[in-house]
């Protein structure tokens, strides 16, 4: 009744994406697979935003604070992390696409961490584990463009490739160092969301 809904910025993502089944598992407690990776990120305001617009680059949700501040017109705090994408916007000024590998983590509750590297069509995944570093399983690499459900390992046939996205993680492998089990307490908690069993 007053309008708001015509001129007000609506933004819908998530955290992670869930398994349902896929890979005989259920939940996001696994690798980084692109089922827990990939979420939506939609965006609505009328007269500004065209209905039906599709950004087709990759994104990461780092850069989700950055691009709607531009898009805002509202300064950037010093040091934010991520990169301002260009939006579909008509009248707005044309941002080329970051030259950059997007890189995610995921942890569970057992002190596994799951990293990913995707830069264009190829991706890298590996396990290791908490604190220690070790690496749980050999590096895999994926063409999504040709296997978008990520069943055809292509690290052998492709080691440089997956040399160069391994090396876009390793600004994500200094945080696993000092890290130690987690305390019974915050097991509890997270036993409380439903994230440990």
């Amino acid at each position: 009744a007053r309008g708001m809904r015509e001129r007000t910025l609506i933004v819908v993502t998530a955290d992670h994406g869930e398994l349902l089944g896929e890979r005989g598992e259920r939940g996001h407690n696994g690798k980084a697979y692109e089922e827990v990776l990939h979420v939506p990120w939609v965006l609505r305001l009328p007269g500004y935003l065209p209905a039906g617009s599709v950004m087709e680059w990759p994104a990461s949700l780092v850069d989700v604070t950055p691009t709607l501040l531009a898009f805002l017109g509202v300064p950037a705090p010093d040091k934010l992390e991520g990169a301002v994408l260009p939006l579909p916007v008509p009248g707005l000024v044309e941002r080329k696409l970051p030259d950059r590998a997007i890189v995610a983590r995921t942890e569970t509750w057992d002190e596994e961490l799951h990293l990913a590297a995707v830069e264009g069509d190829f991706k890298s995944m590996e396990s290791r584990l908490v604190p220690s570093g070790d690496i749980l399983a050999a590096p895999a690499l994926f063409d999504l463009a040709k296997d978008p459900y990520e069943l055809h390992d292509l690290a052998s046939a492709e080691p440089g490739r997956l040399a160069r996205l391994r090396e876009a993680l390793k600004p994500m492998l200094v945080t696993v160092e000092g890290q130690g089990p987690v305390d019974e307490q915050t097991k509890g908690v997270l036993r409380a969301l439903g994230y440990v069993q």
